[in-house]
């Protein structure tokens, strides 16, 4: 994923204690091509695909001939960008991890109390971005090879399916690491009702696509 001096790790931030590790340079450029398409991560694209001029594409390409086979990287931005950056790679493949619309919403409130709420309406914003980020997942899994986890899984679980992909990826799952690392406290806004509320309290077509996904899941683990 890259040296430390190549990621923005932001650690002690309220969303994550232990730090985002973004890869700087990619996270760059995926905030350049959703400008130049005038969105950002806070206001999804709702026209696909995304275009972008000459000389951005040629960094892009600069950037993907520096990178290591098996690179890896996390953008949340890249459910918008990994149809251009697949040009340059000859196996793309999307881990997707996905959550409750509830914990979503409470969760980028907690980190943007300025900008976005809890309590919206049944067609808040921030439900808006979670259905639009969710339904590109499932249509890059229908294009790309996808491996699925479901944040809200219970700690041996989660553990379990970060095992099995990391393994299937050719690397090799530390279990050590991962129990020093995980910090249960951290996963906010998965407990019980929070669950409850995103299987009732939720229009009917946020229902289905919450289902949809665990559906995914289920069926990558077999």
């Amino acid at each position: 994923m890259g040296t430390e001096e190549e990621l923005i790790i932001y650690r002690g931030g309220i969303g994550n204690i232990n730090g985002y590790w973004e890869h700087a340079k990619i996270l760059e450029l995926n905030r350049e091509i959703l400008a130049q398409n005038g969105n950002d991560w806070f206001s999804p694209p709702t026209s696909l695909p995304l275009k972008i001029d000459e000389p951005l594409r040629v960094r892009m390409g600069e950037l993907a001939a520096t990178l290591p086979d098996g690179f890896c990287c996390k953008d949340p931005r890249l459910v918008w960008t990994a149809d251009l950056w697949a040009n340059w790679f000859t196996k793309p493949t999307i881990v997707a991890v996905y959550r409750n619309p509830t914990g979503f919403r409470r969760s980028i409130a907690n980190v943007w109390p300025d900008q976005f709420s809890a309590d919206g309406s049944q067609d808040s914003r921030e439900l808006r971005i979670w259905e639009a980020s969710n339904r590109r997942l499932l249509d890059l899994a229908s294009r790309f090879p996808c491996h699925w986890i479901c944040f809200d899984e219970p700690f041996d679980v989660l553990k379990a399916t970060l095992e099995r992909i990391i393994n299937q990826l050719g690397g090799n799952f530390n279990s050590a690491e991962f129990e020093r690392s995980f910090i249960p406290g951290e996963r906010r806004f998965s407990s019980e009702d929070d669950l409850d509320a995103s299987r009732f309290g939720l229009p009917e077509p946020h229902l289905a696509l919450y289902r949809e996904l665990a559906l995914h899941a289920r069926r990558s683990t077999g």
